[in-house]
């Protein structure tokens, strides 16, 4: 296996016209970038090379070197090496500093932490285009990615809050953002077929094919895959089981892309999941439909002028049956979330003196939350409308060895409440502006140090589903409390860095973080029999940190990779004796991540993944918390080629899922079911 040339398509992908940026051989003088053409660039950039660009942190290809914040990326081959064992694209980077990725079950969301506060702090977009974290990575398939970047720091200049209402609520790029890139350009013919089976009675079948017609190139693909599951609750929790807990679930998406010119794309991409099932008992079925499109519009208008102009539709519509237990299994009702969001968003991008960069635009969003009870007739609970726009700019100027950047947003946020918690609430809207700010510096001393800080603002309003909750019978009912007094949020976040390079072959990187928020909206667990959530501002609330990271580079026999997180939380509330001192829910004390990949002979690929997790809580109540973490998770996965020709290939692959059978609890009643493990089978042509 060779590292030092990547095929043509792999470029393409993070290339949105005919014209990309390449890194100057210099990496300290000129660490800016030079304008080349796609096919001198295809022809002499190698993956080490590839693997310095990033997107994020301007919207345009540039050398990781001129960003201020620390940007990790994995590609398309490196997260194919690790499992998907709760069918979640939040694990794909759940080895990466700085994150506890926490999926409860192959049926719920993520509900980890980043940086020291909830994961609703780190937003994930798709190309650039907000999406949720909570939903839309239960959803999306990792099949459609090229590679992902995880920025970390402050990024709320060039990125919006997502205006969803349900899960968390709101979500902000405070503590940082999660950008999953499509696949974009194709310039061969390929098809992929996989077959599998494991566990629980799984059964899967994955189908991907892309090509490309003149100036038109797209790939579409399915995924399709039944369980019976197993038992993911703690016995005699809300979620105990009197029969397996299947499910189905299938997914089909696909993109188009028009290269109108050299200079110009416009693309479409579409999502569709259908995932219906039940929780492990006779009136307990759910059926889920989550649909997501991005369009967008990428084109230099000349030579020192870029536009960019997308829009998307994101529809999740969610259903549950609730039933009477722990008294009997009889039917009560169901609960409907529906949501639509529509988010829009026009940059230009100038580029100006030594290949800096002046970014300026706006951005919208419009959001329409509803949910209802079901039983005989159907019962209104919350029908909310909400609508953003923020204007912003920023300049990041490249001085030689020193990178500086600054910016400013404005943003207006409007809710129309026509129902909260089942009645026409007396305050039917509610508005909000702010001011935001966010700098940074960077300082590449030599071809292998470089130094880092950012700091800025943050802001976020509290949710439909926080305000006016989802349940109508507190005694039957799971799901969220209403709490009509919350106020909006404002956050501060803070970041220090160094990046070294001792060898080629090797990177170190320490990354301090301090992060403030005042009014913090926080989630907490209320009850487990049945599993109620209550949200309420916390006071102040501090979060600090440090992640220590070792990366190898990439070898013909080994890749690895270690890295550790260490993170101090306090909530501060003299007002609430019992909540003040305590810690921000979900974060664990630490975090350490070993990964290491060997590439072996007879065409074997083998990579393991360990995982410790420290303390943490799921509330700020100091009286009625639970405690979990302390707790170890190895998992690993085999590939094998079978047979290659110039035409095809014939691979088996082997995902083996917390090896050591540790079955530790979670939030909510949620249990680790163990160890499980997936085979399947991948031809190639």
């Amino acid at each position: 296996m060779s590292f030092n040339r990547i095929p043509s398509s792999f470029v393409l992908c993070i290339c949105t016209s005919g014209l990309v940026y390449a890194q100057s051989s210099n990496p300290v003088t000129n660490s800016y970038l030079e304008l080349l053409p796609i096919d001198t660039f295809v022809d002499s950039i190698s993956l080490e090379e590839l693997s310095e660009l990033v997107v994020t942190d301007t919207k345009i290809a540039q050398s990781s070197r001129t960003a201020t914040q620390n940007i990790q990326v994995l590609n398309h081959a490196e997260f194919e090496r690790i499992g998907d064992n709760r069918r979640n694209i939040a694990e794909l980077v759940q080895y990466t500093s700085g994150q506890f990725v926490n999926v409860l079950s192959r049926n719920d969301a993520n509900w980890g932490s980043y940086a020291g506060l909830g994961a609703k702090y780190n937003t994930y977009m798709l190309d650039g285009l907000p999406i949720d974290s909570f939903a839309d990575a239960m959803s999306l398939d990792p099949w459609a990615f090229e590679r992902v970047e995880v920025q970390k720091g402050p990024a709320s200049i060039l990125y919006s809050n997502y205006m969803t209402m349900d899960f968390a609520g709101n979500e902000s790029p405070l503590a940082g953002t999660t950008n999953f890139i499509l696949k974009d350009k194709i310039d061969r013919p390929m098809s992929r077929i996989q077959i599998g089976a494991g566990s629980y009675n799984t059964q899967n079948a994955r189908l991907y094919h892309q090509d490309k017609k003149g100036s038109l190139s797209y790939f579409i693909g399915a995924n399709v895959e039944r369980s019976d599951y197993t038992q993911y609750g703690q016995e005699g929790s809300w979620l105990q089981n009197t029969e397996n807990p299947d499910y189905q679930k299938s997914k089909l998406y696909g993109k188009l892309s028009w290269a109108i010119n050299n200079d110009q794309t416009l693309s479409l991409f579409f999502h569709h999941t259908d995932q219906n099932g039940d929780m492990g008992r006779p009136n307990r079925g759910f059926n889920h439909r989550y649909e997501t499109l991005n369009l967008k519009y990428d084109g230099m208008l000349n030579n020192v002028l870029r536009l960019q102009i997308q829009g998307g539709w994101r529809n999740y519509d969610r259903e549950f049956e609730n039933d009477n237990y722990p008294t009997n299994l009889n039917y009560v009702d169901s609960s409907r979330t529906r949501q639509n969001i529509i988010p829009v968003d026009i940059t230009l991008s100038y580029l100006h003196g030594d290949h800096s960069v002046l970014t300026f635009g706006s951005d919208a969003q419009w959001t329409h939350y509803e949910t209802s009870q079901l039983s005989s007739v159907s019962t209104p609970q919350n029908d909310v409308k909400a609508r953003s726009n923020s204007f912003f700019i920023q300049e990041k100027a490249i001085l030689g060895e020193w990178v500086v950047r600054g910016g400013v947003r404005h943003t207006g946020v409007q809710h129309d409440y026509a129902l909260l918690a089942g009645i026409s609430p007396t305050q039917s809207e509610a508005s909000w502006s702010q001011n935001l700010w966010n700098v940074g510096l960077r300082w590449n001393t030599s071809d292998t140090l470089s130094w880092y800080a950012n700091t800025g603002t943050s802001f976020m309003t509290p949710s439909a589903k926080q305000v006016g909750g989802t349940i109508t019978n507190p005694l039957t009912d799971s799901g969220q409390l209403p709490n009509g007094s919350l106020q909006s949020e404002l956050g501060l976040g803070n970041d220090i860095g160094v990046e070294w390079h001792p060898h080629p072959a090797l990177t170190v990187g320490v990354r301090a973080f301090y992060n403030q928020i005042d009014d913090a909206i926080v989630d907490n667990v209320v009850n487990t029999v049945p599993s109620q959530t209550q949200s309420f501002n916390a006071g102040k609330t501090v979060a600090k940190g440090v992640e220590i990271d070792l990366q190898s580079g990439h070898t013909e026999t080994l890749e690895y990779f270690a890295n550790f997180t260490y993170t101090d939380t306090n909530v501060q509330d003299s007002s609430n004796s019992d909540s003040d001192g305590s810690n921000i829910p979900f974060v664990p004390r630490y975090v350490g991540n070993i990964g290491m990949t060997t590439f072996l002979p007879w065409d074997i690929t083998a990579s393991g993944y360990f995982q410790r997790v420290g303390k943490y809580y799921d509330s700020t109540s100091k009286t009625s918390r639970s405690e979990f973490g302390n707790y170890h998770v190895f998992n690993a996965k085999l590939q094998k080629n079978i047979f290659r020709n110039s035409d095809y290939s014939i691979n088996t692959l082997l995902d083996l899922n917390n090896i050591t059978d540790r079955r530790y609890s979670m939030p909510w009643g949620f249990v680790d079911p163990g160890f499980n493990a997936f085979a399947s089978v991948a031809i190639t042509f």
